[in-house]
């Protein structure tokens, strides 16, 4: 079995390709550069989306809104709707019959309210330093 001298040419290509710079490196940095830009600018944006973050008073009446729907959805096979009120800065559901509008139930009831609006008046005693 002979074996066959490598040609010239192959020596010269494989001689360039040991000393010839990659271009590969250049890639490299370019995406490293449009990577570290992308995550600049989603950095940016979660900044301003969190400069515009709602305030807790608008989370609130958002979730209100949210458990008055669900809430409605779920006693409308019953034949009743929710009411949210606010009652001296305190949520108060209201379960109302659809048809009469009569009150069926209500969430903290009556005595509650009211016993949470005697202990406020106490506090205020309390720390006042009346009475």
């Amino acid at each position: 079995m002979k074996i066959a001298p490598a040609s010239t040419g192959m020596i010269q290509q494989a001689d360039q390709a040991t000393t010839r710079p990659s271009v590969k490196p250049v890639r490299d940095v370019e995406q490293a550069a449009k990577v570290q830009a992308q995550r600049q600018a989603q950095q940016a944006r979660k900044a301003e989306q969190a400069s515009q973050a709602e305030t807790p008073s608008e989370a609130t009446e958002r979730a209100m809104e949210r458990l008055q729907e669900q809430a409605g959805k779920a006693l409308s096979r019953f034949g009743h709707a929710v009411r949210l009120q606010s009652h001296d800065g305190k949520v108060v559901m209201q379960v109302v019959d659809k048809n009469s509008g009569e009150l069926v139930r209500q969430f903290p009831n009556e005595d509650t309210l009211a016993l949470a609006e005697r202990l406020d008046e106490m506090r205020g005693i309390l720390f006042s330093g009346e009475g």
